[in-house]
């Protein structure tokens, strides 16, 4: 009897229109989604549960601003904003039904951010890479550099360099990357290019410096003389005037000049430049442009395969110097003169005062503005 007298007394409880739940009940009653384990990412979002048997009015509030709760019937909504900071962080969530209420946590995961590489080594062809970002929280990413532009793609920032036009040196650029208060630095450093020169750029006047003496490194360039590279053959060479003296250029047209398309660069060979008879008689004297073997006899070596090619230095105007083109083995090509070759006698020096003021050239490095 006092059992069933105890259950009377519990019927209008039961009745009411909206029942009093712990953790469990509702756990229980609202579509598989657990209340006590209400969890978010760092990341803004929402999600709705629904208080069943909810005839009494409901309410929802939070006890700090990043967590809200609106209500729209028998569903509640909590919205979170996004964690920009580290630490994981809840916010408790009462809701009331009438008299009765519940109170629930809510929690949400602090930021976690990453990138899959922090340097980045590109090519020197155009191509785009691929860094990959963990983060749980919005991010952006930003370039710090006019070359490199960027698309962001989910997880993934698309990095996007252009070809390096520049053979010297190499290039580096960073970008921003941002995660709420995270900020990282992604560093890409591109190889340097190949010479880019096509044929018409290096027609010009030219700053040619160049130093007296061949063992002087860094080369000591003290003297300069004004040059000029003029079409030869289009597309395959040139006359460098300048260098010699006035009447052997108008004899020969000048030093010739190869251009390389392969290499985008240019290449002087040893050459004759023209024969003049001996006086009063033969033999006949072959007068050469020669490149200089630095051998320790310091001999000089009249050959068409031993020569110099450009190597490019300057990003903001055409700059050259000339360089051995290793075609002489363990003699390094450093310079040039002109020489006057007795055919079945000696060679000597020809002195070209008359143009760059002496008989050796070395290091030669040319400047157009």
């Amino acid at each position: 009897m006092k059992k069933f007298l105890y259950l009377l007394l519990l019927l209008p409880l039961l009745l009411t229109g909206c029942s009093s739940y712990s953790y469990e009940e509702v756990d229980n009653r609202l579509t598989g989604i657990d209340l006590s384990q209400l969890v978010f990412t760092a990341h803004a979002g929402s999600k709705t549960i629904t208080v069943p048997n909810s005839n009494d009015p409901i309410t929802a509030s939070s006890n700090f601003p990043w967590c809200t709760a609106t209500v729209s019937g028998s569903s509640v909504t909590v919205s979170v904003a996004v964690n920009d900071e580290f630490p994981n962080r809840t916010a408790m969530l009462t809701i009331t039904c009438g008299t009765k209420k519940a109170v629930v946590p809510v929690t949400q995961y602090g930021n976690r951010f990453a990138m899959s590489v922090l340097n980045l080594a590109a090519g020197y062809v155009a191509a785009t890479y691929k860094v990959g970002v963990q983060s749980m929280a919005p991010y952006t990413a930003v370039s710090n550099t006019p070359w490199i532009t960027i698309d962001i793609a989910a997880d993934t920032i698309l990095v996007h360099v252009p070809e390096n036009p520049f053979p010297s040196p190499a290039r580096t650029g960073t970008i921003s990357v941002s995660s709420g208060i995270i900020t990282q630095t992604l560093t890409v450093t591109q190889a340097k290019g190949l010479l880019v020169y096509d044929y018409d750029v290096f027609i010009g006047t030219y700053t040619m410096h160049y130093a007296t003496a061949i063992n002087t490194f860094p080369p000591n360039r003290t003297r300069s003389a004004t040059v000029t590279i003029e079409e030869k053959v289009y597309g395959e060479s040139y006359y460098l005037k300048g260098i010699l003296p006035v009447a052997d250029d108008a004899i020969c047209g000048g030093i010739t000049v190869l251009y390389k398309e392969e290499v985008k660069g240019i290449e002087i060979l040893g050459q004759i430049l023209f024969q003049r008879p001996g006086a009063p008689a033969p033999p006949t004297h072959d007068f050469w442009w020669v490149p200089w073997r630095r051998q320790p006899s310091g001999s000089i070596f009249q050959s068409t395969v031993l020569g110099m090619v450009s190597a490019e230095y300057s990003e903001n105007r055409v700059e050259f110097a000339m360089v051995d083109n290793g075609k002489g083995g363990t003699n390094i090509c450093a310079g040039w003169q002109m020489a006057n070759y007795t055919v079945g006698g000696t060679t000597s020096p020809v002195n070209v005062t008359g143009a760059i003021g002496t008989a050796f050239c070395f290091h030669p490095l040319f400047i157009k503005e």
